[in-house]
């Protein structure tokens, strides 16, 4: 988390106004880290964050594609293509796009007066980035290839964009706050712009915003009208972030030419204070609005679906299997027990979810034809069905006393902790 508002903070300082003795500039770094990571960042098209509350693999890939970035705004090319490749490894998507993106300023920015130094500048940098993300891409490329033969290409993306995934595929379902948010700072980044001398970052810049918003369109087209499915595994909606956080720096540009001027040594204070403020913020709002999430940091006590998963743990063979509660997300993570189906947990592969979906119809009764999610399906009909008991193909079931009307034909219980009961099938 420190890193990458380190690195938003230097490419925000690359954006500055000219320097002057009142500390201005200070506010203006100040405004751009709020209207970034408060407004820019809870607000997205396609489900993507620039600095996630749980520490998963894409905030990581987040943190590399930063500091990438920086490093092209400073002109160091080779290796902020190195830092694109780095972003691939811990999610493909984030570095891959951000290559494209990139990539895309490189040619439509080519010095035809210095053609030598262009075609360099470009080849080098995609060259590189290929060298140290091919390892990675290479595989998962042919992955693709390889896992769709013999199996419904049409029956996958129905099941990945409209039922497992829609926020992150589907346009329609993104929602329209999310619509409003992005519409308005990018209406409000583009103002200012025009005020702002031409420069090679501003060029820079604007490129990136047209090459993000073209692909967008294209996206849309391509997925509604000509109904070309496969487009959707790039995500491109995903990339909105980025305009979104270009835009909040242009709005702070504008904004802080307007505030009253400080003496430095109290905005830096002010500054840091801030700052701090900030994360300690972002962290414990959700730490304590999901103390679950991180009772290691406060004096809750752990909850008892967290005892049920600890004694799990702690009193089963590591070869048990678990029907559980498709919600229970944290299941895998604190009982450290394999569960018959996972709603988050899944392979984003055709293979795997031809399997996925049997799995589903068959322990939680959910039918892929009704417009209602499966996963409301799944956590309705686990509390009300009995049919579950017919298919003994795991060890163990979880169940909530309060909410399942399956209590009375489980037989075999073996602790009950709160309104968490764990029965023994087989």
């Amino acid at each position: 988390m420190y890193f990458t508002i380190l690195a938003w903070t230097k490419i925000i300082e690359l954006f500055q106004p000219e320097a002057d003795k009142t500390g201005k500039q200070n506010f203006y770094v100040f405004i751009a880290l709020m209207l970034i990571f408060i407004i820019a960042n809870s607000f997205t098209l396609g489900g993507n964050y620039l600095l996630g509350k749980i520490f998963i693999g894409s905030t990581i890939a987040e943190l590399f594609a930063s500091w990438g970035i920086y490093l092209f705004f400073k002109n160091n090319y080779m290796v902020s293509a190195i830092f694109f490749a780095l972003s691939v490894w811990f999610q493909a998507l984030v570095g891959l796009q951000l290559f494209l993106v990139f990539a895309g300023i490189l040619f439509f920015t080519f010095e035809f007066n210095n053609i030598k130094s262009s075609i360099i500048r470009l080849v080098t940098f995609s060259i590189v980035f290929i060298i140290f993300s091919l390892p990675l891409l290479g595989p998962l490329l042919y992955a693709q290839k390889l896992n769709n033969q013999g199996l419904d290409n049409q029956l996958f993306y129905d099941l990945l964009y409209f039922k497992r995934a829609p926020w992150h595929y589907v346009p329609s379902t993104f929602p329209k706050l999310d619509y409003s948010t992005f519409f308005g700072l990018l209406f409000f980044g583009l103002i200012p712009v025009i005020t702002i001398k031409p420069n090679k970052m501003k060029t820079q810049t604007l490129w990136l915003f047209s090459i993000i918003l073209s692909v967008c369109a294209f996206y849309f087209v391509a997925f509604y009208t000509h109904h070309f499915m496969w487009i959707g595994k790039l995500q491109w909606f995903k990339t909105t972030i980025w305009v979104n956080v270009f835009a909040c720096i242009f709005i702070a540009r504008f904004v802080s030419a307007y505030i009253p001027s400080f003496q430095l040594k109290v905005i830096d204070k002010l500054l840091l204070a801030s700052s701090l403020a900030m994360l300690v913020f972002m962290f414990y709002s959700d730490a304590y609005t999901d103390s679950s999430k991180y009772a290691f940091l406060n004096d809750n006590p752990k909850t008892d679906i967290q005892k049920l998963h600890t004694f799990i743990k702690e009193n089963t063979n590591k070869d048990t299997r678990f029907l559980i509660p498709i919600d229970n997300e944290s299941f895998t993570s604190e009982a450290q027990r394999s569960t018959v189906a996972s709603f988050k947990a899944v392979v984003h592969e055709p293979f795997f979810f031809v399997k996925w979906q049997k799995v589903l119809e068959q322990f939680y009764q959910v039918d892929f034809n009704s417009n209602i999610s499966p996963k409301m399906q799944a956590i309705e009909n686990y509390c009300k069905t009995c049919d579950t008991l017919a298919f003994v193909d795991y060890n163990y079931r979880i169940d909530n006393t309060k909410e399942s009307s399956i209590i009375p034909r489980l037989k075999n219980r073996v602790i009950t902790i709160g309104d968490w009961t764990l029965t023994k099938v087989k």
